[in-house]
């Protein structure tokens, strides 16, 4: 069974290994994250260079020479050749850094999962690597469920709450608050029906 956990990746060295339609799913995958990023490959697809330099990420025009800068924090292998993906799991492993090979779940420490974003509310989901086109169909179903304006109401969510920690609500208290209004939500709801 996986721990789930969001990790926060703000100013902080991802190294992805390849350049193709591998790699592009994956710098997707890191929009928005604020992450630091090192490509790595000797030849990159047009669109993966592109979000690469929108994400302020960093090229080097080389194989992988079997080493991660020491301030490393997460390693992706998104490359069509399982040696060298095999060599990016062995030298992440060595230096104890997480990494994931790309459609090889044996050669991963974290998945990613299929996710839907609506500003700082994120929905993640995860088939422990067994079951990836089902997930991407249960996130296009469920991203249709999933108002636009989401985002919104967290924000009018996150003011209510710094207002409870202002006035000294303790977590429980205000755990409580929360959950009776999201049930009158509910039972709002019902009546419309």
């Amino acid at each position: 069974m996986l721990y789930p956990i969001f990790y926060k990746l703000e100013g902080r060295l991802v190294v992805l290994v390849g350049g193709g339609k591998l790699a592009i799913e994956k710098l997707n995958g890191l929009s928005g994250t604020g992450a630091r990023l090192l490509v790595i490959c000797p030849d990159i697809h047009p669109e993966a260079l592109d979000l690469c330099l929108k994400l302020k990420g960093i090229w080097k025009k080389e194989s992988f020479n079997g080493h991660f800068p020491d301030e490393t924090t997460l390693v992706i292998a998104a490359t069509d050749d399982p040696v060298v993906n095999g060599q990016v799991f062995q030298e992440a492993r060595r230096k104890k850094i997480p990494v994931n090979v790309a459609d090889q779940p044996d050669l991963c420490d974290w998945y990613n999962g299929a996710v839907i974003r609506r500003g700082s509310f994120t929905l993640a989901l995860s088939s422990s690597g067994d079951a990836p086109s089902l997930l991407k169909w249960i996130r296009k179903e469920l991203d249709e469920q999933i108002p636009p304006d989401e985002a919104v109401f967290l924000e009018s969510l996150k003011m209510i709450r710094d207002q409870m920690k202002e006035k000294g609500w303790t977590p429980g208290q205000r755990a409580e608050w929360f959950t009776a209004r999201f049930e009158e939500l509910k039972k709002a709801e019902w009546v419309h029906e």
